[in-house]
């Protein structure tokens, strides 16, 4: 019975208990699988990201004229030495500004004002002062003999004046004051009334002199 023989082995396998791991034959290599490494993810920078800085930079006017009271317009930034506090600074920015170029300046500004549709000044016509002229007396220290001959001489400074400048009266007792203005007639009734003696201390006359 050759057929029942060759049965009972295949039983005998049938009944075997299962295996959750497969039998490793000893000596067989066993296969590690490596994670790749994990990289920081690049910073990726938008197009167009705007970068904004910072910078203080000082701007300083100066006004150069000639032994005519002539405004110098041909001077370049190598002919400028500027200092803060005993130390020479640099330079970066130069421009020269004139009458002409502040007034082209100014139609650029209203253009784009226009163009944003801001409202535009009336005004057409744009005079800017070239200069400021500011007129000083001591006159806490004046006499009046000294009050007379400063009224002449500031009445020929004022008549002097160009159009484009502007021009002031102070004092050191501080009752004459002008602000800066073009104004010929007001400049000088300014000075012919208000340019008095003003001392703060009145000496006796009747004391004997030193």
């Amino acid at each position: 019975m050759p057929w029942v023989l060759v049965s009972r082995p295949l039983l005998l396998l049938n009944n075997l208990p299962q295996q959750s791991n497969p039998p490793r034959m000893q000596g067989s290599p066993i296969l590690l699988r490596q994670r790749p490494p994990k990289t920081a993810s690049p910073i990726s920078i938008q197009p167009g990201t705007p970068i904004r800085l910072s910078v203080n930079l000082v701007q300083v006017r100066v006004t150069v004229r000639d032994s005519k009271r002539q405004p110098v317009g041909n001077l370049h930034k190598e002919d400028f030495l500027l200092y803060d506090q005993g130390k020479l600074q640099p330079i970066f920015t130069f421009a020269v500004e004139t009458r002409e170029s502040c007034a082209e300046s100014a139609k650029a500004a209203a253009k784009t004002q226009a163009t944003d549709n801001l409202p535009v000044p009336a005004t057409t016509s744009i005079a800017l002062p070239d200069g400021f002229v500011a007129l000083v007396f001591d006159d806490t220290h004046m006499t009046l003999q000294d009050a007379s001959y400063l009224r002449i001489q500031a009445s020929k400074i004022i008549d002097g004046i160009a159009l484009t400048e502007r021009m002031g009266v102070f004092s050191t007792f501080g009752q004459m004051t002008h602000d800066f203005t073009s104004d010929k007639d007001a400049l000088e009734k300014t000075v012919l009334a208000g340019l008095i003696p003003r001392p703060r201390f009145v000496a006796d006359p009747t004391a004997c002199p030193e």
